[in-house]
């Protein structure tokens, strides 16, 4: 079966060899394009005159729009709310943690109307109301267990309300098992 294969691939070589070698003897001579009659272009016309038309009726809105409320009302809370923000900041994941980063903070700017201020040690804080919250931003590198030791970290010791994720499924994977507990 191989000596059939070996010599069909042979002769496919042999004819691509031939038909790549063989061409006609002459060379074909070019020709001339034939000439054509110069041409005028054509005088501009005018524009047609825009038809008297009556103005559009005014619109009856059927409800009022409602007032934007420029507060949040009554909400309020004693205590700042934390929020931690895991994400690859470095490693091979740098370019879609720093994404999620820069998309979560200006979803907070977008939420609370202004921008955050910033609290030193990668921390934002952002007002709603009469409510503080407080974004703390951490870098796990992509690292599995680095997400597991921030994870505790944010939660023992800086007593974070909430845990937002990172863009890893295997770091994902450990922050869900602390999540559990």
């Amino acid at each position: 079966m191989k000596r059939l294969y070996a010599v069909i691939a042979l002769l496919l070589v042999a004819s691509m060899l031939l038909a790549a070698c063989g061409g006609g003897g002459e060379t074909p001579e070019p020709t001339t394009a034939p000439e054509t009659a110069p041409t005028t272009a054509p005088e501009p016309t005018t524009a047609p005159e825009p038809a008297a038309t009556e103005p559009p009726a005014e619109a009856t809105p059927t409800e009022a729009a409602a007032e934007p409320s420029a507060s949040m009302g009554d909400f309020t809370c004693e205590e700042p709310i934390k929020i931690g923000l895991i994400t690859d900041l470095t490693g091979a994941l740098a370019i879609y943690g720093n994404m999620a980063e820069r998309s979560f903070l200006l979803g907070m700017e977008y939420a609370s109307g202004a921008a955050g201020e910033e609290m030193g040690d990668n921390a934002w804080s952002y007002t709603f109301g009469d409510c503080t919250v407080e974004v703390l931003v951490r870098d796990d590198k992509g690292s599995p267990d680095e997400t597991a030791t921030l994870a505790r970290e944010l939660i023992e010791k800086d007593q974070v309300d909430m845990l937002v994720g990172t863009v890893s499924s295997g770091s994902t994977a450990s922050l869900q098992e602390i999540a559990k507990e």
